[in-house]
């Protein structure tokens, strides 16, 4: 069995190291201080955009899961049925979900 020795700590890779935190330290503090975001159903998350793009990642993979279990679909194809409806429908892809969600229904009808 061979062993690896840890990698030698020299000043270059400390520099790199601080580098890489500061960058991503600044990411996340612009994330914080960018406000109030709001979520799908209108709820209001102070931390940014992190929490939001959460909640609607997850309403549309509940969305997905009521099209594969009603009609016997893949991931891929149940999204494929979000995607066409919101663009016939021109609708946001979140309100159709929404929608889904609350009537059991895809939206149908033109909306203006």
């Amino acid at each position: 069995m061979v062993y690896r020795l840890p990698v030698a700590v020299t000043e270059r890779r400390l520099r790199s190291h601080r580098c890489l935190t500061g960058h991503t330290v600044m990411g996340w503090e612009t994330v914080r201080d960018s406000g109030p975001v709001k979520a799908p159903g209108g709820v209001s998350h102070p931390s940014g955009d992190a929490p939001a793009a959460i909640g609607v990642r997850d309403l549309i993979g509940q969305a997905k899961g009521i099209l594969m279990e009603r009609h016997k679909l893949t991931g891929e194809q149940a999204f494929a049925v979000l995607v066409r409806a919101s663009q016939n429908t021109n609708t946001k892809l979140t309100d159709v979900a929404t929608y889904l969600m609350e009537s059991g229904e895809l939206i149908e009808r033109t909306r203006r």
